[in-house]
């Protein structure tokens, strides 16, 4: 009863509409479930965010170039969120996954997507 109407906030959850084609995919290539779905998402994103600053730098030789490009990042559509940093390098105004307790299923699911 403790965990009853308690709330969590996460990268991502499997539960997220926005990425039903990412998951479909990743099963139709591997022929398994997604388990490991955050991890899944993130580096996914995380190889997609340093591809389009070695893009956007004009170079994938030069790190200086392309460590200004990452902070430099603005709107970056990602599959979990929308990536904009900060001057002090973090994300900023990140879109963020609300999960809320089931004590039926006896785990968190999908609440909702926010944008802070």
């Amino acid at each position: 009863d403790t965990m009853r109407e308690t709330y969590w906030v996460s990268h991502v959850d499997k539960a997220d509409p926005t990425l039903a084609d990412f998951f479909k995919k990743y099963e139709e290539q591997t022929g398994t479930e997604c388990m490991e779905f955050m991890n899944a998402v993130m580096a996914y994103d995380s190889v997609y965010w340093v591809k389009d600053a070695m893009e956007r730098a004009g170079s994938s030789d030069d790190p200086v170039k392309v460590r200004d490009a990452l902070e430099a990042t603005k709107e970056l559509k990602l599959m979990h969120a929308t990536l904009t940093m900060d001057e002090f390098h973090n994300p900023k105004d990140k879109d963020g996954i609300i999960l809320k307790s089931d004590i039926e299923k006896k785990q968190a699911v999908f609440f909702v997507k926010v944008k802070p």
